[in-house]
Order: C-alpha cells, then structure tokens, then sequence
C-alpha cells in the first residue's frame, strides 16, 4: 500500500469488496485471489506478490535482477535468450 501510495479503503474500492473485507485481510494476513488479481491489475504487481510476498519478495527480486545484470555485464547475453533475459532485468 504504501509503495502505491493507497490506503485501505482504496484497496476496498479497487477490489470491488467492503472495507471491512479489506480490514479482515490484515488481520487473518492473507486476501482471497479474486481480490488480489484485481488489485494487481490495477496497481502493476504481481498476485503471487500479494498472496506470498510482500516487501522481502520485493527486495528479492530486484538483488536477482541486480545479479544477473552484473553476470550479464562479464559474458554477455545469450544470443536466443537475449529478449527473455531483458525482461527479466526490467521486471517484465
């Protein structure tokens, strides 16, 4: 929420749910997957981000990306994999 600049009655609206479902998933710690994949789609992150994730998984990634950048750098790109592993970079 806060990466995204949205609080919980945001979510409520963008999910199509009661504030109190919202509130709900905070304190039982998880959300349904109907609710996550709405709000991933409307705020760029991945469902498994919102069902497992969360700021670790966040961080994660983007030391992978940094990694296989720095392993890029030293050998280059394989040639057929070039566009997947620019995507993987970019987080696409």
């Amino acid at each position: 929420m806060e990466m995204k600049g949205l609080n919980k009655s945001d979510l409520a609206r963008i999910a199509d749910v009661s504030p109190q479902a919202v509130n709900g998933w905070f304190v039982r710690g998880d959300m349904g997957k109907i609710s996550a994949m709405k709000i991933a789609d409307k705020t760029g992150v991945s469902v498994d981000w919102l069902l497992h994730g969360g700021a670790d998984l966040h961080e994660l990634a983007s030391h992978r990306a940094e990694k296989l950048q720095s392993w890029i750098q030293i050998h280059g790109y394989p040639e057929k994999e070039k566009e997947a592993f620019e995507k993987l970079i970019s987080g696409d």
